[in-house]
């Protein structure tokens, strides 16, 4: 039974209390942690390094005290993984022997059957608590799983960010990641897993989750997840890239939980040592670790020569930059104005489709082309996600509303602001977003002025009620991904035609006959997205309501929860506590642009979505830095693409690893008589999961890519 513990914070290490666990000595536990890899094989430490220090710790504390975790997006995001739908990613995690996965929301990017196939694949064993099916509120993976180390059990919950979601072709939702407005789902079904791993005998409770601390992510942070419940020691989290060696969050009982992240694409990697003896959870990054596992480099490197010749085939040439970065600062521009490369991407689908107009979200448009040769890599890089070119036609207010819905978050950056081909618009930053959502988050209407003006289709006003063809992926437009549902009543012309980066490696080729022309020349585009900046006041007045908080507060009126520390800097004159304040209340509000505190940027590397202070990553890290006994919060509007799957007329065979009992009907997933052939409490045979990681160095994998488009 677990014991009651308390927390102090001693450099990287948290005291447990001194009440014990056991009269004879034991070894020290070590987790070993992942998370956003996002098909970064090679990259920093990368897979090779890490399965040589693997070995190496264990070497020194024993195969049995040594586990090894990856907290999600680790089979999306890069070439390989795109050309093989992740089972080279998973071979290679099999290789390395990762022993306990927790699925991001990236993982279903290949479609929920491909993502059956890979977990039932995958050696290690998949956990995640919230996975659940809606007619039984139960998880459809093993919500924890337990280790067993000497007379110490450790119990690992898994938590997958609600900000992933897939319905099927009748819009009918059967599996969900305990997604509501408030957050109450989720925090419940994590309190249950914790529950059920303590009454299992737990003597720690280790969360495992790719939730992430972004503002966009609200109310399904991890920092949230932990201040609504108890139970949980430690956290490791994912899904916003940030650099944490340890922040101490308190629960909902005020005690202090551990929480830490280790960037992504093998930034650093996580070490968490528990030592029962002394009762103490230490944690640590690492960053400099040279050695390769030579066994799992071997298998790598056979992996990269079958896809070498394919990846390094020159298909075009540009000496112009086609940037989602500013050249010189490196900072990420594309999901805040108009750039060269995203201009270029819309051109490509209202060329291939033959619409009206085209629109992409910018959070789709994920690296830049530098100046030189274009390869068949760099065309991946730039849309690794597979999603399928789809036209539809629909009025233009439909077109007003989607080009709002993309410009409601400026300026901060936002990977829903729509690059557009065949129009022009006006983005006023001053008039305030009205755009109202759903509890999904997902459009439901503009309660007031539009901040987006001047709209014009190839030089003529749009016109509200007029019929217009429109370009762009399913993911948009079908499957109301950056919560696009204003498209549900949409005429599909043309559906899923030809994936992403097909339709720009074609318009590179076919119609730019393999030449950047100059109409690409400036990095900030041709002027099709005009934006006024904000003129924002020093503070302004709010009155507080019943049930407001500073966080809510600022999260509702400066668009950044994180930002109630400088709420409270601003009236601490009539505020005694930060928790005190009543309906009635006037407060100072700091401006939007306004940053109070000082910031350290960390450098990271670029994947994904949001961030207001830099610029991040999935790249810039911002650490708010503050005076006050509240636990240190990183800041960053990170919010990974949410990529909504509609399941293909696909027959899933019985998954033993993941649902039994599962009757497929078209293409509904319904799960009856729900029974997860893992046991809620399972122990993990390290052993036998390692030995099984062995496997011939060639693998034979199926190019997902035609002949005659390479």
């Amino acid at each position: 039974m677990k014991k009651k513990m308390t927390f102090g914070l001693i450099a990287a290490t948290v005291m447990l209390s001194a009440s014990v666990y056991a009269t004879t000595p034991q070894d020290d536990i070590i987790i070993l942690y992942t998370n956003d890899i996002h098909c970064a094989i090679e990259e920093n430490m990368g897979y090779a390094g890490v399965a040589a220090y693997a070995k190496e710790m264990e070497g020194i504390y024993g195969k049995e005290d040594v586990i090894l975790v990856d907290a999600g997006d680790a089979l999306q995001g890069g070439p390989i993984g795109r050309l093989t739908q992740g089972k080279a990613i998973v071979d290679i995690m099999n290789q390395v022997g990762y022993d306990i996965f927790v699925p991001g929301n990236h993982e279903f990017d290949y479609g929920l059957p491909q993502f059956l196939n890979l977990t039932n694949l995958l050696n290690a064993t998949v956990i995640s608590c919230n996975f659940v099916n809606l007619d039984t509120d139960q998880p459809v993976f093993a919500p924890f799983v337990m280790t067993k180390h000497g007379n110490i059990d450790v119990a690992f919950v898994g938590i997958t960010t609600p900000q992933s979601y897939f319905k099927n072709k009748n819009g009918k939702y059967h599996l969900n990641f305990s997604k509501n407005a408030d957050g109450k789902w989720l925090y419940s079904n994590v309190q249950r897993a914790v529950n059920e791993a303590i009454n299992s005998g737990a003597d720690y409770v280790v969360a495992v989750s790719h939730l992430g601390i972004g503002e966009t992510s609200y109310p399904w942070r991890s920092t949230d997840v932990i201040a609504n419940t108890t139970g949980i020691d430690v956290m490791i989290d994912g899904h916003s890239h940030n650099v944490m060696e340890n922040q101490l969050v308190q629960n909902a009982k005020g005690q202090n939980v551990i929480l830490t992240q280790a960037g992504s694409k093998f930034d650093k990697l996580g070490e968490i040592i528990i030592n029962p003896d002394t009762d103490t959870i230490t944690t640590r990054l690492i960053s400099e670790y040279s050695p390769k596992d030579l066994e799992t480099q071997i298998f790598i490197d056979n992996i990269n020569s079958r896809f070498e010749d394919i990846l390094n085939n020159v298909v075009a040439n540009t000496d112009i930059l086609l940037a989602t970065r500013s050249p010189e600062t490196d900072v990420r521009i594309i999901r805040s104005q108009e750039t060269n490369l995203g201009d270029m991407v819309a051109d490509a689908y209202r060329t291939y489709l033959d619409t009206d107009i085209a629109i992409i979200n910018s959070g789709g448009i994920r690296a830049s082309i530098e100046p030189g040769e274009i390869t068949h890599n760099d065309i991946i890089s730039v849309h690794p996600f597979g999603n399928w070119a789809t036209s539809v036609l629909v009025n233009g207010q439909t077109i007003l509303d989607a080009l709002e819905m993309g410009a409601r978050k400026l300026p901060a950056e936002n990977n829903d602001l729509l690059q557009v081909s065949g129009l022009t618009y006006t983005i006023d930053e001053n008039v305030p977003s009205s755009v109202v959502l759903d509890d999904k988050g997902r459009f439901v209407e503009v309660d007031g002025e539009y901040r987006v003006k001047d709209v014009m289709v190839e030089g003529n006003p749009l016109e509200l009620d007029r019929k217009y063809s429109v370009g762009s992926v399913d993911y948009l437009v079908l499957n109301y991904g950056s919560g696009m549902s204003m498209f549900k009543d949409a005429i599909i012309l043309k559906d899923k035609t030809l994936v992403d980066n097909e339709v720009l490696l074609n318009y590179i080729v076919d119609d730019l006959k393999g030449n950047i022309s100059n109409k690409y020349r400036d990095i900030n585009g041709e002027g099709r997205i005009n934006i006024i900046d904000l003129v924002d006041p020093a503070y302004k007045e709010y009155t507080v309501v019943e049930g407001d908080s500073l966080s809510s507060i600022a999260y509702n009126q400066l668009g950044n929860g994180e930002r109630y520390n400088e709420i409270y800097e601003l009236n601490k004159d009539i505020i005694n506590s930060e928790n005190l304040i009543y309906p009635g209340q006037v407060l100072r509000l700091p401006s939007k642009n306004e940053v109070i505190y000082e910031y350290d940027i960390i450098e990271d590397e670029d994947v994904s979505p949001n961030t207001e202070l830099n610029t991040e990553i999935e790249e810039n890290e911002a650490i708010l830095e503050s005076e006050t006994n509240e636990n240190i919060i990183l800041l960053e509007n990170e919010t990974l693409t949410e990529d909504n799957i509609i399941l293909e007329d696909e027959t899933l065979t019985e998954n033993n690893i993941i649902i039994k009992n599962t009757e497929i009907i078209e293409d509904d997933v319904i799960i009856e008589n729900e029974d997860t052939s893992k046991e809620n409490s399972q122990e993990v045979n390290e052993d036998e999961n390692k030995d099984t990681a062995n496997k011939k160095n060639i693998i034979e994998y199926e190019i997902i890519i035609e002949e005659e488009t390479l």
